[in-house]
């Protein structure tokens, strides 16, 4: 299988569609092509963004919808008036062509009055739509790595996908590194902090190589991404997941877990603190 059937199959792949000997043969070409590696990781990474976002209505929208069905309802003409929904828009403009000069009154008003309640609840919906989907589309920068961060971090728990080089030892770790990105990570050995070395792969993010390092405490796994970058440090909390990240050196580092916040930002304290400061090459 070569580089354009796995781009064909990765959305399948991505969403369990594939039958059980073609998903092998992609992860068979996923283990050797850091490349179609990377382009997974991106359709996993927009499944984690947009999987279980739910988004509230703009605050008043019920009751103006309400306010404009019960005023139109108690005149002899009704009239869809998208004014009254977005709180916005020019007096005697309209979003919709015609829908301001649309009368109807006397024995009509019961029918036609029904169809312009439905009407208005169904403009409603969409502009509740609408607004979701222009917040998600304006959620870039640190919303996005969250996303991607926590995406990467569930594929890890994959069978087989936590760590590309397994060892409690540092000295081993971070020569491994060294020959697969253009950077130096920081590894260090916690164990004696109660946060044992489990080892460390390569992950990608938008096609960007990044160094995970993996440690443990007790029956949890922390995933420590670390790359070139500065970023301001801050606390997130994605689907049942702690994120906890920091900058120091021009590396950025981000750390996710389902530790309890306190346990993971302890964690985050002990690699600061026992971490000199770092460089990129």
């Amino acid at each position: 299988m070569n580089c354009g059937d796995v781009r064909d199959l990765v959305h399948a792949y991505a969403d369990d569609e594939l039958d059980v000997m073609t998903a092998r043969e992609v992860e068979e070409h996923l283990e050797l092509c850091a490349t179609c590696r990377g382009k997974l990781g991106e359709v996993r990474a927009v499944k984690g963004a947009v999987g279980g976002q739910y988004f509230r209505a703009p605050v008043g929208l019920r009751e103006r919808v309400l306010q404009e069905i019960g005023a139109e309802e108690d005149r002899s003409t009704i009239r869809l008036s998208p004014n009254a929904l977005m709180g916005k828009m020019p007096t005697g403009t309209s979003a919709f062509p015609g829908a301001n000069s649309a009368r109807f009154s006397g024995r009509e008003r019961g029918k036609e009055g029904r169809f312009f309640t439905w009407r208005v609840l169904a403009t409603a919906a969409v502009l509740v739509i609408v607004v979701g989907l222009a917040f998600m589309m304006r959620g870039g920068g640190e919303d996005r790595v969250v996303a991607e961060v926590l995406t990467a971090h569930l594929r890890s728990l994959q069978p087989g996908h936590l760590v590309d080089v397994e060892s409690t030892d540092q000295h081993t770790v971070k020569p491994w590194f060294d020959t697969h990105v253009d950077f130096s990570p920081p590894v260090r050995q916690l164990k004696d902090e109660g946060f044992p070395l489990v080892g460390g792969r390569l992950d990608y993010f938008e096609d960007r190589p990044v160094a995970a390092l993996v440690y443990s405490r007790g029956k949890h796994l922390i995933n420590l991404f670390v790359w070139p970058g500065e970023k301001v440090g801050g606390e997130a909390q994605r689907r049942g997941f702690d994120v906890v990240h920091w900058s120091d050196g021009g590396m950025t580092f981000w750390a996710v877990s389902d530790l309890n916040r306190e346990e993971l930002e302890k964690f985050a304290q002990i690699f600061r603190e026992s971490t000199p400061t770092t460089t990129a090459n």
